[in-house]
C-alpha cells in the first residue's frame, strides 16, 4: 500500500488519500475475513459431539508442512502428483506424536492457515491480523471449556453426560492448537518486530495449557468421587478381595481403557499419578477410622490383601508409571 501510493505520488507530484483510502479498504477486507471465521468455527462447535474425527490426508499434509516451518502459500498448495484420494486416518501426526482430533479442529487448522497467509498478502495490517488470530484461538479455547470441561455441550447438544472420553478428546485438540502456535509465531515475525505484539501468542499458550491441566484434574476427580462413594463403606474383613476394593479396581481400569486411545503416554502417568494419590488418600481415611494405620494385627493382613488386589491389578496398565512411590508404605505414615 506505501509503496503504490508513494508511487502515485511520485507521479502526479501532488499529496494524495490513496494510503488512507488503501488502509481503509484493507481493514474492512480483515475485518470481514475475521468475522466470517469466527461465525464458522461458532457454528461448528455448537453441534460438536466431541468425538474423534477421521484426518483426510490433505488435512494431515497441511500439518507435515507446517511442522516444517513452509510458508502459507506452501502450506495451502497441493504438491504435484498428489491425487487426492489417500485414504483418512483415525489421527493427526505431528512432531512424531499422534493426536486424536475433532471435526471442528480440522476446521481450525485450516482457519490459521488462512490467517497466515492473510497476513502474508497484507503484511501492513499485520498487527490487526494478529490481534484477530489470537482472539478466534482464544474463542476457540473459551468455548471449549465451556462445553466440555462446564458440561455446556448437555444442554447444546443433549448428550447425556460428559465423558472421560470427551474431556480426553478436548484436551488433545487443545493439544494440537499448542504444537501449532510456534509456526504462527514464525510467520507473523516476519511481519512483526515488536516482540509485546508477539506475545500475545505467548498468553494465549499459556490459556491453552491451563485449561489442559483443568481437564486433568477433572479426570482425576472422577476417579477421585469414585474411590471416596465407594471406600466410605469399606470394611476390614473377609472375604478379599471385598466388593468395594474390586469395585474401585475396574473403575480405574475402566478410566485407563478409555484414555489410553486418546492421551499421549506422559499424559496417562499425568493422569494415573493423581489418582493413585487419591486411592491412597481414601483409603487411608479408612485405616484411620477403623484404627488400622501402622497395625500389625490380623486384620492388618486383610488390609495388605486388599491393597495386593488393588495395586497388582494397576501396576501393569500401560505408561502409568512408577507407583512404588506412592504405594510402598501407605497404611504406614
Amino acid at each position: 500500500v506505501d509503496v503504490f501510493a508513494a508511487t502515485c505520488e511520485a507521479i502526479t507530484g501532488k499529496p494524495s488519500n490513496l494510503r488512507v483510502a488503501l488502509l481503509g479498504q484493507s481493514r474492512e477486507v480483515v475485518r470481514q475475513f475475521h468475522d466470517e471465521r469466527v461465525t464458522n468455527i461458532r457454528l461448528l462447535l455448537e453441534t460438536e459431539r466431541w468425538t474423534v474425527a477421521e484426518v483426510p490426508a490433505d488435512f494431515q499434509r497441511i500439518a507435515s508442512s507446517i511442522v516444517r516451518k513452509a510458508t502459507p502459500s506452501e502450506v495451502l498448495a497441493r504438491p504435484p502428483g498428489s491425487r487426492g484420494n489417500e485414504p483418512p486416518q483415525n489421527y493427526l501426526l505431528l512432531n512424531g506424536r499422534k493426536f486424536v482430533v475433532t471435526g471442528t479442529l480440522l476446521l481450525v487448522i485450516k482457519i490459521l492457515v488462512e490467517y497466515c497467509q492473510c497476513v502474508d498478502d497484507i503484511p501492513v495490517m499485520a498487527k490487526d491480523i494478529l490481534t484477530k488470530t489470537v482472539e478466534n484461538l482464544r474463542n476457540f479455547n473459551e468455548t471449549t471449556c465451556q462445553l466440555v470441561l462446564m458440561a455446556g455441550a448437555m444442554r447444546n447438544i443433549g448428550l447425556k453426560s460428559i465423558t472421560a472420553k470427551h474431556l480426553g478428546v478436548a484436551s488433545q485438540t487443545l493439544n494440537v492448537v499448542l504444537e501449532l502456535i510456534p509456526w504462527v509465531r514464525h510467520v507473523f515475525q516476519i511481519h512483526i518486530k515488536q516482540r509485546r505484539l508477539v506475545d500475545q501468542l505467548d498468553h494465549l499458550e499459556t490459556d491453552i495449557q491451563d485449561h489442559i491441566n483443568q481437564i486433568f484434574s477433572k479426570l482425576i476427580n472422577i476417579m477421585g468421587e469414585v474411590y471416596k462413594t465407594n471406600l466410605c463403606h469399606w470394611n476390614p474383613k473377609p472375604p478379599t478381595p471385598s466388593p468395594h476394593i474390586t469395585i474401585v479396581t475396574k473403575q480405574t481400569i475402566k478410566l485407563h481403557e478409555a484414555l489410553i486411545p486418546i492421551l499421549q503416554p506422559c499424559e496417562i502417568q499425568t493422569v494415573f499419578k493423581g489418582v493413585f494419590c487419591l486411592f491412597r488418600k481414601y483409603f487411608e481415611e479408612q485405616l484411620t477410622k477403623h484404627g488400622l494405620m501402622n497395625s500389625s494385627s490380623r486384620k492388618h493382613g486383610i488390609v495388605g490383601s486388599e491393597l495386593s488386589f488393588y495395586t497388582d491389578s494397576v501396576n501393569i496398565l500401560d505408561f502409568v508409571g512408577d507407583t512404588d512411590d506412592i504405594f510402598h508404605d501407605i497404611g504406614t505414615r
